[in-house]
């Protein structure tokens, strides 16, 4: 908590809700063992087995049965924590700029013949970015979105794709998302002479699922460079230059090394309960890249409560933090927005390509703990894990960009999940309660691209995860024939993703009225 946040609050004003509903009473009452994981399949052999074989039976049963489960517990938790790895990364800004950004910089590395692979042989000279003749850069629709009005870190307070793309020019692409991090203040310079050599252009099918999508060539007077980046923001698939391919990528299939789309049909069959699991007994690495996610965002949040920054929707809603807390989550939450949205040069960290997602899972969830007495950091890093592996697999149904805010959906539904984990001490049907009341309030909340005013929409959120855990905890949820809810939280995600998925029309007049803007 931050110094002018606690100021808020005393120990008369601390919010303790006490919760009657079934989850409160079972906190931390259910324990899991192999045993009873195995004992349905070692139940029908022993019923079938005559008395004098029941032992041997049992013991020859059981560990096979047992061997087997624990066989597919390892595959499932090797997998889990894999998607974590890849998809829970530090992010400076937000992640659509800085990919445009990694392909422009190897683009332009390679016409001046400074790569070996994707590895930049040396930071590159401004003689050299000088003698850039044109940078073409094409997207799809939703990096465009995404990248338009965005503040940029260290640039000075400035937004937008050009400044993004000029800017990176000086960054280094192994950096990844965190590419405008060595961006030094010369790069300012070059805002000005290069903007007329910079054409941007929206290159999509305007159908099906959104793919992400960014093309850069670099014209220089020493040649060309061409980098495509697909599917995921990092997930560079070609490099080359005039002098003929420098690096590739195999772009999907279950062999070679792109194992992407191979663990994201693997992931996708998983249950709510597998995820869970999982994280009642989380691997020291997994452990160690929520507690990271938990520290990086908490900072960012701290410094949007310090000062208006952007709008100021978190710094603003803090006055009325020491009320209740709904207006805690909710200024602890938007101020980590705004404060990135802004371009603050402080990492988020980001999950499933988004930073502002990784905020709205994991803040909501931490404003809660800081508000009861006796927090427990071992639950919440269980809870928060549990956020981020949710937003990841709901991304895996709905796409990585799409016309609704996934802050709003995917985000959501992991920390609606991970905060009734929290308050009912890691209750498996309060989580799944807390997911079905998320989607029936909050499907349908459009994206029209990253700026200032996404702490609004997070604010917002913010509230319906608290509502959606609290009505969970007290045993509360609509009955599955309301709206897009299914029987399961698994088909309830699986519909939230067709409906995402077919609001092209959508976001085609959301695109479409951002470049009007941007022409006139």
């Amino acid at each position: 908590m931050t110094p002018s946040m606690s100021q808020n609050f005393s120990e008369n004003t601390m919010a303790k809700p006490i919760f009657s509903g079934c989850c409160a009473r079972m906190r931390k009452n259910k324990i899991k063992t192999s045993f009873m994981k195995v004992q349905t399949e070692v139940g029908p052999c022993l019923n079938n087995a005559s008395n004098a074989r029941v032992e041997r039976v049992n013991f020859k049963y059981f560990s096979l049965a047992l061997e087997r489960r624990v066989g597919i517990m390892d595959e499932r938790y090797a997998l889990m924590t894999r998607v974590l790895r890849r998809e829970v990364c530090p992010s400076l800004g937000c992640t659509e700029p800085a990919a445009v950004g990694i392909a422009v910089s190897l683009a332009f590395n390679a016409a001046i013949n400074n790569l070996e692979g994707i590895k930049v042989k040396q930071h590159a000279k401004l003689d050299d970015i000088l003698k850039i003749r044109e940078i073409q850069v094409k997207m799809d629709r939703n990096v465009f979105k995404n990248s338009a009005d965005v503040g940029i870190p260290n640039s000075g307070g400035r937004r937008g794709l050009k400044t993004a793309i000029i800017m990176s020019l000086l960054g280094d692409p192994e950096r990844s998302l965190m590419i405008f991090e060595s961006v030094k203040p010369e790069a300012f310079q070059l805002i000005n002479i290069l903007a007329d050599r910079v054409n941007i252009s929206i290159e999509d099918t305007w159908s099906g699922e959104s793919e992400l999508y960014i093309e850069a060539i670099v014209t220089t007077e020493k040649g060309y460079g061409r980098a495509i980046i697909k599917h995921t923001h990092t997930n560079v698939v070609l490099v080359e230059s005039n002098k003929g391919v420098l690096y590739k990528r195999e772009e999907q299939g279950c062999q070679g090394e792109n194992t992407i789309y191979r663990d994201e049909a693997e992931f996708k069959k998983l249950k709510i309960a597998d995820l869970i699991e999982y994280v009642e007994q989380m691997p020291k690495e997994a452990s160690q890249i929520v507690n990271n996610g938990i520290e990086l965002n908490t900072k960012l949040s701290d410094a949007g409560l310090e000062r208006p920054i952007g709008i100021g929707v978190g710094y603003y809603m803090q006055k009325g933090a020491s009320r209740n807390i709904i207006s805690y989550l909710m200024a602890r939450t938007a101020a980590a927005v705004d404060a990135r949205m802004y371009g603050l040069p402080i990492p988020a960290m980001a999950v499933a390509g988004s930073g502002n997602q990784g905020i709205m899972a994991t803040m909501p969830i931490v404003g809660y703990a800081e508000r009861v007495s006796e927090s427990d950091k071992n639950l919440l890093i269980k809870a928060v894990g549990l956020s981020y592996l949710l937003t990841i697999y709901t991304t895996y149904y709905s796409s990585y960009l799409s016309a609704v805010c996934g802050c709003a959906t995917k985000a959501g539904v992991g920390a609606s999940a991970g905060l009734a984990y929290y308050i009912s001490g890691g209750n498996e049907e309060c989580c799944k309660r807390a997911i079905q009341n998320f989607i029936a309030d909050t499907t349908g909340i459009v994206c029209d691209g990253a700026k200032y005013s996404c702490s609004l929409k997070i604010a917002t959120a913010a509230c319906a995860v608290y509502k959606a855990a609290v009505l969970a905890v007290e045993g509360k949820e609509p009955p599955y024939t309301n709206g897009i809810l299914g029987r399961s939280v698994e088909e309830s995600i699986k519909n939230l993703g067709i409906v995402i998925k077919s609001m092209i029309p959508v976001d085609r007049t959301i695109v479409e009225l951002m470049m009007e803007k941007m022409l006139t």
